[in-house]
């Protein structure tokens, strides 16, 4: 089923930049760059249950489900980004490019959110995106070594060779935790949020890959029924993210128009182990306690 005044979405973009040259070879520029997405198509899926079963547990005993589609998502997206430029010059090219952003929304994707038996106000969802990255920094380096000056042996072995590298780095992304609920037809057909304890959220542990987990104690299901904890939505953060790689080449010219690269690559050069932020269904119970 849809909406009766269900209409396309609508999104708006605009970006101001200022540029400014650093001399013959670089650039900085900085620039603020925004976006809102109006009327998104939001889908809810109501798991109703069997005709006949569990009268007044839901909304009609006619129907099994419903998938509804209406225009009640939207997003907001603000961004400070910032970069500099080198051309090659003196054997160094560069490009560093750095975001603040902050995407806010209330569905992140129109995938079909399951609502058992309970329908929240959309200002219970809102909070950030799912892919939200509030920082994120880049960087690309050629450096061109220089031939050794001696005889052309020399020069032709160790001659043309270039290093590169490349760094990423970012914060982590946001995720929900929740509580499941048994669905008066016994299947899983809910989702909630907890309420906070006042307990801290994490605790240090040796054992797990990024030093600390998440506190069981922090938070509670004990929330009444037809309403949201009041954690809010992806309230918490993943760990965050870096790695480099780097690559050694030479370009060898065997005719005119043919020629051959060399070229050797380590990715992740440090090993760096990189996760996803951590299980986080709290607790299971029957539905509406």
């Amino acid at each position: 089923a849809a909406a009766k005044d269900y209409a396309l979405p609508r999104t708006y973009q605009w970006n101001l930049t200022a540029e400014q040259s650093l001399g013959r070879d670089q650039t900085v520029s900085v620039g603020y760059v925004g976006a809102l997405g109006r009327k998104l198509v939001r889908v809810r899926r109501i798991d109703i249950g069997l005709p006949g079963q569990f009268p007044g547990a839901y909304f009609s005993p006619n129907f099994s489900s419903v998938v509804f589609i209406d225009n009640g998502a939207q997003s907001d997206y603000h961004s400070l980004q910032a970069q500099f430029t080198r051309r090659l010059s003196r054997g160094l090219q560069a490009v560093a490019s750095y975001t603040w952003s902050h995407s806010i929304d209330n569905a992140s994707s129109d995938q079909a959110v399951p609502s058992g038996g309970f329908i929240f106000p959309q200002e219970t969802f809102r909070g950030d995106s799912v892919f939200d990255v509030r920082h994120n920094f880049s960087t690309a380096l050629t450096y061109v070594i220089p031939a050794p000056k001696g005889n052309k042996i020399s020069s032709a072995v160790f001659g043309g060779w270039s290093l590169n590298g490349i760094l990423l780095a970012r914060t982590g992304l946001p995720f929900n935790v929740l509580f499941q609920e048994f669905t008066p037809i016994n299947v899983f057909g809910n989702f909630r949020r907890p309420n906070l304890t006042g307990q801290p959220i994490y605790i240090d542990d040796s054992n797990v890959p990024t030093g600390r987990r998440l506190n069981p104690a922090a938070f509670t299901t004990a929330v009444p029924a037809g309403q949201m904890g009041n954690l809010g939505r992806n309230a918490l953060r993943g760990p965050g993210f870096w790695q480099v790689d780097m690559g050694l080449h030479r370009t060898f010219t065997l005719y005119e128009n043919l020629k051959m690269q060399f070229r050797w690559e380590v990715f992740n050069v440090f090993n760096h182990p990189n996760f996803l932020y951590p299980t986080s269904v709290v607790g299971v119970q029957p539905f509406g306690v």
